[in-house]
C-alpha cells in the first residue's frame, strides 16, 4: 500500500476524532477576532474582511478539503481531479451565495440549527473517521474510480 495513502487516512481519522469531540487538537482551537472601525466601506476593507473570513474558516474546511485534495491527486487524469475540486467548490460556494441572497432567513434558520451544532459536529466527525478508514485501506480510491 502507498505510504502517503496510509498517512492521509490516519490524518483524516485524527481530524474526525477531533471534530467528533473525542479529543481536541489545540492548534485547531484558536479563535482570532478583530473589530473594525465604523466608517467608509470600500474594496480594501472588503478584501481584508474576506481574508479574515477565509482564515476563520480554514480549520473547518481543512479536514474536509484534505481528503478531497488527496482523492483529486489520485485520479487518472487532471480533468477528473479538476472536476472533483470544482464540485467541492460549488458545494461550498452555493450555500454562501444563497445565504447572501437571503440573509434574514439565514439568521432565523441559524438560530434554530445552532442548538444542534454538537450533534452535527459528531455526525461530521464520524463521517470523517469513516472516510479516513476508507482512504487508509484504499476503499475510497477504488469506489471513486468506479463512480467516474
Amino acid at each position: 500500500m502507498n505510504i502517503i495513502q496510509k498517512i492521509a487516512g490516519v490524518i483524516v481519522v485524527i481530524f474526525g476524532l477531533h471534530l467528533a469531540g473525542v479529543f481536541q487538537l489545540k492548534f485547531l482551537m484558536y479563535e482570532k477576532k478583530f473589530h473594525s472601525q465604523k466608517g467608509k466601506v470600500g474594496p480594501i476593507k472588503g478584501f481584508i474582511m474576506g481574508l479574515a473570513f477565509a482564515a476563520g474558516w480554514t480549520p473547518c474546511i481543512g479536514p474536509i478539503l484534505a481528503p478531497i485534495l488527496f482523492l483529486a491527486s489520485q485520479q487518472s487524469t487532471v480533468w477528473h481531479g479538476i472536476f472533483m475540486l470544482a464540485v467541492y467548490s460549488l458545494g461550498l460556494a452555493i450555500p454562501f451565495f444563497l445565504t447572501a441572497l437571503s440573509l434574514r432567513l439565514f439568521f432565523n434558520l441559524f438560530k434554530k440549527i445552532q442548538k444542534h451544532f454538537k450533534i452535527i459536529e459528531i455526525i461530521a466527525g464520524i463521517f470523517l473517521i469513516l472516510v479516513g478508514i476508507m482512504i487508509f485501506f484504499g476503499v475510497l480510491q477504488s469506489l471513486s474510480a468506479r463512480l467516474m
